[in-house]
């Protein structure tokens, strides 16, 4: 809790012995404790006791808290120093006096340059396992405690400890999970604060080796793979730092999921949202989803069109892949590389023997609900002898335009055999609508147009 402090506060006690003082009421020309800082505030205090002489021969400061009582109190909760070798004062009878002000031990510490200090310890210890000194030795880890220093040497992977002032050994974290090798790094500045809740501290500078401030939605989720299971498991990369929808930076967790059991935390467990279930040709969203209470990172499915629902506490998230399944409800395998989906096997779209010169949306094999870039191989046939053979595939929200061998936006594919019949075909991407669809045209007397899905680029949320 904050310490509050306030103008002129001065009562008077009678209270003997260690424990709690019942306070007299203020001094003429001051105010009570209750009246300026409230009941149940935390204080710094000073009590003074004199002799007949007025010779002040006890006292006591430290962090007391006020209640508002008949009459008001002031428990002495903390002694920082005293007369009574820094431990409580058993006071005696007669009249003590007993203020609030500041005291030397909560001032903030300034060097002799007059630059505030506070929170900057001298780093000791060894990589993973550090000792602090700060100027002012804290009583014990407190909730948003922060600690900064320059590190002397850099961290290995795994665990990463902190001891403050011998107050005892901390881990350090970030996003609840510890740090990455080489996140301090020699002479490097670091900053990390408590949480008791958890009781470690999150590391808030640097994350992720100096990435804290860099990352944003623009850095790529982790990959994905098919499982053991091919037709219902997907295996998460761990070891990626990217930012979440809510705008947290996280670090993945190497886990795998399961798309025909229901959601269930950890790995090896379901992934599917509760209420959904797989299907055959469907378009399934893989989310990372976070809990900012526990800090655990977990996957969840989603089917295409269907509402995200968030799991036990797990409020944030972040699509990091879609894929199709079959026309069996099974996944269909694919390689991923980045943001690129590969398909192991690629898949037949497009068999038009009679194709047309205007334009034709044709569906491919690529998840809906999202733009993607398609990667497909495609060939177009002129039978005729001296035939121009032409294919232009185009975005559905572009211009439909015909290919043409001149003229602007020429083709995708395009042959002309001078005395026989022609057949082009080669690889080519092309934008889909959210339907999964690109447009098709083919020059005039074309036929056996031939378009195989070989996989497609997502974004997986940075264009967002």
């Amino acid at each position: 809790m904050t310490l509050k402090t306030a103008d002129r506060v001065f009562e008077t006690s009678t209270t003997t012995g260690t424990g709690t003082l019942s306070l007299g009421g203020p001094v003429d020309g001051f105010q009570a404790f209750v009246t300026g800082v409230g009941s149940g505030a935390k204080v710094p205090y000073t009590i003074t006791q004199a002799d007949i002489s007025g010779v002040i021969v006890s006292w006591e400061c430290g962090i007391g808290t006020v209640t508002d009582a008949s009459p008001d109190t002031l428990a002495r909760n903390t002694v920082l120093k005293s007369s009574n070798a820094n431990a409580p004062v058993n006071f005696g009878s007669g009249t003590k006096n007993v203020y609030l002000g500041f005291i030397a031990d909560i001032v903030p510490t300034r060097d002799e340059n007059l630059n505030f200090i506070e929170h900057f310890g001298v780093v000791g210890g060894t990589a993973n396992a550090l000792t602090l000194t700060l100027p002012v030795a804290p009583k014990a880890y407190s909730d948003a405690m922060t600690i900064r220093g320059f590190a002397t040497q850099a961290n290995a992977a795994g665990a990463l400890q902190v001891n403050v002032n011998s107050l005892g050994n901390k881990n350090i974290k970030v996003n609840g999970v510890d740090p990455a090798a080489n996140v301090l790094a020699v002479g490097g500045y670091f900053e990390a604060v408590y949480k008791p809740v958890s009781g470690w501290f999150e590391l808030v500078y640097p994350a992720s080796g100096g990435l804290l401030g860099r990352l944003s939605r623009s850095k790529a989720p982790p990959e994905t793979s098919n499982a053991a299971d091919v037709a219902n498991d997907i295996t998460i990369a761990g070891g990626v730092w990217f930012a979440t929808d809510e705008g947290t930076v996280i670090q993945s967790v190497a886990m795998t999921k399961q798309q025909d059991a229901t959601w269930a935390a950890g790995n090896n467990a379901g992934g599917m949202q509760s209420g959904s279930a797989k299907a055959n040709n469907q378009t399934i969203d893989l989310f990372a989803i976070y809990n900012p209470t526990t800090y655990a990172v977990d996957y969840k499915f989603v089917p295409s069109g269907t509402a995200f629902v968030a799991s036990s506490g797990f409020t944030e998230r972040r699509r990091i892949a879609s894929f199709k399944t079959d026309a069996t409800g099974a996944i269909r395998p694919y390689a991923q590389r980045g943001d690129e989906f590969e398909y192991l096997t690629p898949i037949l779209d497009v068999s038009d023997a009679s194709p047309v010169t205007t334009a034709v949306l044709k569906t491919l094999s690529v998840p809906i609900g999202l733009k993607l870039k398609a990667s497909v191989n495609a060939s177009i046939t002129n039978g005729n002898a001296g035939g121009f053979a032409a294919l232009y595939l185009s975005a559905p929200d572009t211009v439909d335009l015909a290919p043409s061998a001149t003229v602007a936006p020429l083709a995708t594919l395009q042959g002309q055999d001078g005395a026989n019949s022609s057949v082009v075909g080669g690889e080519a991407t092309c934008w889909t609508n959210t339907s999964g669809q690109i447009r098709t045209r083919v020059a005039a007397s074309n036929s056996n147009l031939y378009i195989s899905t070989l996989g497609y680029f997502d974004k997986r949320g940075r264009d967002d």
